[in-house]
């Protein structure tokens, strides 16, 4: 992962929110649409695949142990070269559950201790899912991405494919 600073401040003014009313500016909400072309274009050609997330947000299969061996499976069900949208699944940071009991031994839990941040193996409680797809993200060819959002791709040239959540599905923690 390569983290690229932007700083707009000096020059736009920028929202601190989705709602314009709420906090107007030049640059939208933390310029996210800006910074998501900004990484399609500058990576288009060096990667097969590229996961539009947030940071508070994983995408992580079920079926399979890493995105390399989840991807093969995802082009063989829906197709190559395709937007992939996943399930959103939201874990509140503020309900701690304990581990059932074929977890995670306590003391490799402990190795933790020192991090910094929110443990999110702490956080087993998911709020129910209302199968709208109203809020989604998306793993994507970033060649066939002709305009993404926010929350997926607007317009692409194969379309998007919604992930069955068997196979895979976002896990947002906040």
């Amino acid at each position: 992962m390569e983290v690229i600073p932007w700083s707009f401040s000096g020059f736009l003014n920028v929202s601190h929110s989705w709602l314009p009313e709420l906090s107007p500016g030049d640059l939208h909400y933390y310029g996210q649409i800006p910074a998501l072309n900004d990484c399609l274009y500058r990576y288009m050609y060096q990667t097969k695949y590229m996961g539009l997330h947030d940071k508070d947000e994983l995408i992580l299969p079920r079926l399979k142990d890493s995105w390399k061996e989840l991807l093969p499976v995802l082009e063989k069900v829906y197709g190559a070269d395709r937007c992939y949208m996943f399930e959103n699944n939201v874990f509140p940071n503020t309900i701690v559950l304990p581990p059932p009991n074929s977890q995670t031994p306590q003391h490799l839990n402990s190795r933790w201790q020192g991090v910094s941040g929110v443990n999110i193996l702490d956080h087993l409680f998911h709020e129910p899912t209302n199968n709208k797809w109203a809020n989604f993200k998306t793993i994507v060819n970033p060649r066939a991405v002709i305009t993404p959002t926010v929350h997926g791709v607007l317009h692409s040239q194969n379309g998007c494919a919604s992930v069955n959540r068997n196979i895979a599905r976002m896990y947002h923690t906040r």
